[in-house]
């Protein structure tokens, strides 16, 4: 099937299109020994060449041969440029996803630490954390508003970029969740620390930076 020898990468994509504008240049540089043929037929015709039919055959096929060679070319080039279209889009949503596996990655370390100091450090890092979310929001609404461009334009691939369109909001909201439940377990995990230091300030002062005499476990956020 001819989609299965399209291009695989952007880079690919690209060198593909360029071939195609290549060969419309060709074809235009053509167009004058068309109009040239064309024109000698047709006096022929006007002369009442003894083989008349003959060439009139034969300008009916030339003239149908170059609408057809012109029809096929912008067909590919709708093609190629589709192609593109979903290298680019491919490209994209995979760099959003190995940004989102890293961010994973640090929500899915559920230790929040086992001092005053540490929590704190963790909160610092949800904030800053939300921050680059934010700043990756905007790039993930571009990437589901191409992909509805494409899936709009009955792109060859429409049914497959749906796909990685959902897959790609759901990971996000999915991190967003993560997001606030850890927020959530350093807030709590904060208020029981205070109570517990408030608690104990009488026999051993403050425990800010210290570890906390009553806990022997690390803890950890409830899945």
């Amino acid at each position: 099937m001819f989609l299965n020898k399209l291009a695989k990468d952007v880079n690919e994509a690209e060198a593909l299109l360029e071939r195609h504008a290549e060969h419309k240049s060709e074809i235009d540089a053509r167009e004058d020994s068309f109009t040239a043929t064309a024109d000698a037929g047709q006096t022929l015709l006007d002369c009442g060449h003894f083989a008349a039919e003959d060439v009139r055959e034969k300008l009916v096929s030339l003239a149908e041969e170059k609408t057809a060679l012109l029809s096929l070319w912008e067909e590919r080039r709708i093609l190629y440029e589709q192609c593109m279209d979903l290298q680019l889009f491919y490209r994209d949503t995979e760099q959003a996803g190995a940004w989102m596996a890293k961010q994973e990655a640090f929500l899915d370390n559920q230790d929040l630490g086992d001092s005053l100091d540490s929590v704190e450090a963790m909160m610092k890092k949800h904030e800053d954390f939300e921050k680059s979310l934010a700043a990756q929001e905007e790039k993930i609404k571009a990437l589901e508003e191409f992909a509805i461009k494409l899936i709009e334009g009955k792109h060859y691939a429409a049914d497959d970029v749906a796909k990685a369109k959902t897959a790609l909001l759901e990971r996000r909201s999915a991190l967003l969740t993560s997001l606030s439940c850890a927020r959530l377990g350093c807030k709590t995990l904060l208020c029981i620390i205070n109570l517990i230091a408030t608690a104990m300030r009488p026999r051993a002062g403050s425990m800010k930076s210290s570890k906390w005499p009553l806990m022997t476990t690390t803890w950890t956020l409830p899945i």
